[in-house]
């Protein structure tokens, strides 16, 4: 990815159409998760102005922030009784767009370099070769279906094989915190949170114990959004050096950029 230009809270960079993709899911996500806590603080905030003023009173609180802070409404107060609930979607949001990337990202450069994916082992079957109109077609279930393959199983075999193929992975210094980030996903989606043997096998955390609920904390969550950002945005820029790929705009503003690794 190319150096970013930060212009009026706005900040443009140049990657590929799946980087863009990303960001641009991403910054959707955020968006609506800002918008939940906003209208959630913004209702409390409501009902105490409405309050002051039938009972005669001089609000104390001139904003929501300031009652949110000092004296939490109802609306807050439900909203952080299920604070889990609602950072576990939303992880799994970031997650699952940080996978498309991959898949996506791993398309594009199959496409201008199909050569990569030549093996000793045969990939297709004379079925195959015979039911399509062209190579072009041919090509291009060879590489849906290897890209397909790869989605399936872990990201230390997807990031081994890229490493194999040339495909560069900027994620040397962070691969076990990636990996503990999916296996978690896994967990939220299949387990309900709890912490399983698969799980712990999988981060070797030793802080962990097998029946318990892994807890996300806010900082934990935005911590993950800037870990995989720095992953996406390095990722992207080693690709377009190596591989003749289109270069796209990409805007984002505001609260995507907190999350940002510039």
């Amino acid at each position: 990815m190319e150096e970013s230009v930060k212009k009026n809270k706005q900040t443009i960079l140049e990657g590929t159409i799946s980087c863009k993709k990303f960001f641009e899911a991403l910054y959707k996500d955020l968006e609506y998760f800002s918008f939940i806590i906003t209208v959630v603080a913004n209702m409390d905030y409501a009902t105490y102005i409405a309050r002051s003023v039938l009972e005669d009173k001089e609000p104390i609180y001139k904003n929501p922030n300031e009652l949110v802070a000092d004296e939490p409404g109802k609306m807050i107060k439900t909203l952080r009784k299920y604070r889990q609930e609602h950072l576990e979607m939303f992880f799994c949001r970031v997650i699952d767009n940080f996978q498309n990337y991959l898949v996506d990202v791993i398309t594009e450069i199959l496409k201008v370099k199909p050569h990569i994916l030549s093996s000793k082992e045969p990939t297709i079957s004379m079925e195959q070769i015979l039911n399509k109109g062209s190579i072009e077609e041919l090509l291009q279930e060879i590489i849906e279906s290897k890209v397909n393959s790869l989605s399936y199983k872990g990201f230390k075999t997807i990031n081994e094989w890229c490493n194999k193929k040339g495909i560069p992975l900027e994620v040397s210094d962070k691969l076990d915190t990636m990996v503990e980030f999916i296996a978690l996903r896994n967990i939220i989606v299949h387990n309900r949170t709890i912490i399983d043997k698969k799980f712990i096998s999988t981060v070797k955390r030793t802080d962990l114990k097998i029946g318990e609920k892994f807890k996300i904390t806010t900082n934990y969550f935005f911590e993950a959004i800037k870990v995989i950002n720095q992953v996406v945005s390095s990722t992207d820029k080693k690709i377009l050096e190596n591989f003749n790929l289109e270069k796209y705009t990409i805007q984002l503003d505001n609260f995507a950029i907190l999350t940002l690794p510039f």
